[in-house]
C-alpha cells in the first residue's frame, strides 16, 4: 500500500510544481501588464497636462485678441470719423483745410498789394519790407473774398 501513496504523493508534487509554475507566469502576466498599465497611465496624465497647456494657452491667445480687437475698434472708430463725410473729426479737418486756405490766399493777395506800393523794388530791404507789411495786414485782417459767381 506503500506505492499508492507515493504514488500519490509523486503526483501531487507533479501537480503543484505545476502550479507552481502557472503562478510564477500569471505572476509575471500581472506584473507586465500592471507596468503597462503604468505606462499607459503616464502616457495619459501627459495627454490631459498637454491638452490643458493647449487649452490655457488657447485662453491666452483669446484674450489677446480680444483685447487688441478693442483697441483696434476704437482706432477704426477715429479713421471712420476723420474720413466719413458725416464724422465730426472730418468737419473739423474741412474746415481747418478751408482756414488754410484762406490764409494762403490772403498772404499771397496781401504781397500783391504791398508789392504794388514800391514798383520796382528788390533785394533784402524789399523783402523785409514784405514780410512787415504782410504781417500788419494780417493783423488788421479785413480781406473779404469776393463773392462766388
Amino acid at each position: 500500500m506503500a506505492e499508492p501513496t507515493v504514488g500519490r504523493v509523486e503526483a501531487l508534487s507533479a501537480s503543484l510544481e505545476e502550479l507552481l509554475t502557472e503562478s510564477q507566469r500569471l505572476r509575471a502576466d500581472v506584473h507586465s501588464a500592471e507596468e503597462a498599465r503604468k505606462r499607459t497611465n503616464k502616457i495619459g496624465l501627459g495627454l490631459i497636462v498637454a491638452v490643458a497647456v493647449f487649452v490655457l494657452l488657447v485662453g491666452v491667445v483669446t484674450w489677446q485678441n480680444n483685447k487688441v480687437l478693442r483697441q483696434t475698434g476704437a482706432t477704426n472708430d477715429v479713421i471712420v470719423d476723420c474720413t466719413a463725410p458725416t464724422g465730426e473729426c472730418y468737419r473739423l479737418n474741412l474746415q481747418r483745410t478751408a482756414d488754410v486756405v484762406l490764409d494762403i490766399v490772403k498772404a499771397s493777395t496781401y504781397v500783391a498789394q504791398c508789392a504794388r506800393l514800391k514798383p520796382g523794388e528788390s533785394g533784402p530791404a524789399f523783402d523785409r519790407y514784405l514780410e512787415e507789411c504782410v504781417a500788419a495786414k494780417l493783423k488788421a485782417d479785413t480781406f473779404d473774398l469776393p463773392p462766388a459767381g
